[in-house]
């Protein structure tokens, strides 16, 4: 084994490390029991496409980065469709914005509010 083929591992085991810890964004999506599943399926997917290909077994890692790819990419559409559901909920019920009132810049688009600075209202006609 050369030195250059733990170069992926050295990619993965960050990313791993990073999903279960909580921080990766699968935390919106799924609970954390099928999140945990699912890159632990994903890092197994990974080693065994890995052995196979070193033991000359190119069916069956075939077949093993198939279903990681099938995995991976279903992971993706549903994690689409959660977030644009997720979205579509926090449009529904976040409060309807007065058309009157005019923005003053970056400091009241970040929600900074400062002394002597009052919204500005403009006449509809």
């Amino acid at each position: 084994m050369g030195v250059s083929e733990l170069l992926p591992a050295v990619a993965i085991l960050p990313f791993m490390l990073y999903q279960f810890a909580g921080f990766g964004t699968m935390h919106f999506i799924v609970p954390k029991r099928l999140n945990w599943i699912i890159n632990v399926a994903i890092l197994c997917l990974i080693v065994a496409s890995y052995v196979e290909y070193r033991e000359g077994n190119y069916i069956l890692e075939k077949r093993f980065a198939a279903l990681l790819v099938v995995i991976m990419a279903v992971t993706v559409l549903f994690g689409v469709l959660k977030l644009r559901q997720m979205q579509d909920i926090y449009y529904a019920n976040c409060p309807p914005k007065d058309p009157k009132i005019v923005a003053l810049g970056d400091e009241q688009q970040r929600g900074q509010i400062f002394p002597g600075k009052a919204p500005v209202h403009v006449d509809a006609g």
